[in-house]
């Protein structure tokens, strides 16, 4: 099963829509907060397309990176930003020995759901977008076949 994006928005509904049935509330320690988006974005990716074998190590490196987490953090964006390239990181060198994984090179900007959050908006809202650009930053990563043909495959 390749990404799919309605599986994103089920865990990320569980961590942040609290109008959701499958809300299991806001995570309240940096901890938590770590423990909860890594394993959402390792559900999320774990069918990835090529396969990698890094999902466990993908998941650490994003926990590690969103540690530093905290209500008053001004690097928040900018911690999720190392860890979603960290996890990506991880995920493209699981991809080998048959391919050659590349992660996303643009980093990911989440900023775009700031406005909504901040002005009112639905947490639904929120997540819909949010899942938007993490799947589609995701898609972004590529992987090389190491033989015979060098072709080069969409994460998907």
């Amino acid at each position: 099963m390749p990404l799919l994006l309605p599986t994103l928005r089920i865990e990320l509904s569980k961590i942040m829509d609290q109008s959701s049935p499958l809300f299991e509330g806001f995570p309240e320690t940096n901890i938590e907060v770590a423990n909860r988006w890594s394993t959402a974005i390792k559900i999320y990716t774990t069918s990835i397309i090529p396969y990698s074998a890094n999902s466990e190590l993908a998941k650490e490196a994003f926990k590690l990176a969103i540690l530093p987490i905290s209500a008053q953090s001004q690097n928040g964006a900018a911690l999720f930003q190392t860890a979603f390239t960290s996890f990506a990181s991880q995920l493209a060198i699981g991809m080998a020995p048959a391919f050659t994984g590349i992660p996303p090179i643009v980093p990911i900007n989440l900023l775009p759901v700031n406005p909504i959050g901040f002005g009112g908006g639905s947490s639904s809202s929120c997540v819909s977008l949010m899942s938007t650009i993490i799947d589609t930053w995701f898609r972004t990563g590529s992987a090389v076949l190491n033989a015979p043909s060098a072709a080069v495959t969409i994460w998907n």
